[in-house]
């Protein structure tokens, strides 16, 4: 389950960098900074990221996936944090039954 979660989320991240600039693209690498220091996306790009992450997920596991509700934005620094914080998340989130 987490390496096709992994697979979504580059698939999402694929989908928000065709709408950065070439030295704003976010590499395909878990340990891609997302947000805070060093971070790739600003408050725009997150929320692209935000709505391609749960699409893709949807897309990949017929199960929808809200990554805005109260749970995620307490945590949402630490959660988007990297690739991997995102994948480690998901995994949680989703559970192992997938």
């Amino acid at each position: 389950m987490a390496d096709g979660i992994l697979q979504a989320v580059f698939d999402a991240v694929e989908e928000v960098n065709l709408q950065l600039g070439d030295d704003e693209r976010i590499a395909r690498d878990v340990d891609a900074v997302l947000v805070g220091e060093n971070g790739q996306l600003d408050s725009l790009g997150l929320v692209n990221l935000v709505l391609a992450v749960e699409e893709k997920i949807e897309e990949q596991f017929a199960v929808p996936i809200n990554l805005t509700d109260e749970a995620v934005m307490e945590r949402w620094s630490d959660i988007f944090q990297t690739i991997g914080s995102l994948r480690t998340f998901l995994c949680g989130r989703l559970g192992p039954d997938l």
